[in-house]
């Protein structure tokens, strides 16, 4: 439990009952070895309003606790509000088009134009004809062969480019290669 603002007594106050406890179920353990029935029963008779009190405390500091995080969320609404708007953009263009996804278990004909849902369910079927195709070994081994050749190609071009770009003593030049190298990746793929 964090000792901060309002909530430092009935943090400091659970933690004295705790110690409390301690001592109890020590003496409760020393007298159950030796088994001394009459204490035991005294130390479990004092024991129980110590667990009360605790239970009592810790509902206590929680409540104190939830009612600072909405007093600490009401402080800082701005803040929360522009937060608000990754998790609306993740919302509408990550989670909504899984929806689609659905269509790799549907016979999908987009011909019939009956929507993501028109198709019957056909389960693993569409996957299992595509794996079992004639060209289901040439369409894995291309797309292994085009991402390797691929990243063996860019990622050393990429580290001379950036090498070049900060070697390169004429300021002007230097900014326009940086300019012209990165814009297309600001650029739409529509253009």
């Amino acid at each position: 439990m964090k000792k901060s603002g309002k909530n430092y007594l009935l943090v400091e106050a659970i933690e004295k009952l705790q110690a409390q406890k301690k001592g109890l179920e020590d003496s409760l353990k020393t007298a159950k070895g030796q088994q001394n029935t009459s204490e035991v029963a005294r130390l479990e008779k004092e024991l129980e309003p110590v667990n009360a009190q605790i239970k009592a405390k810790k509902k206590e500091f929680r409540k104190a606790e939830n009612g600072h995080l909405l007093a600490e969320m009401n402080r800082h609404k701005f803040i929360y509000f522009l937060l608000l708007i990754p998790i609306v953009y993740y919302f509408i263009f990550k989670y909504i088009p899984m929806w689609n996804a659905q269509i790799a278990f549907r016979d999908f004909v987009s011909l019939k134009r009956t929507g993501i849902t028109g198709g019957t369910w056909v389960g693993l079927k569409n996957f299992k004809t595509f794996i079992g195709s004639y060209y289901f070994w040439d369409l894995i081994r291309n797309t292994l062969m085009y991402s390797f050749g691929k990243l063996l190609v860019s990622l050393p071009l990429s580290i001379i480019l950036a090498i070049a770009i900060y070697e390169c003593t004429h300021k002007i030049l230097r900014k326009v290669v940086q300019t012209l190298s990165y814009l297309p990746h600001f650029l739409s793929w529509v253009i």
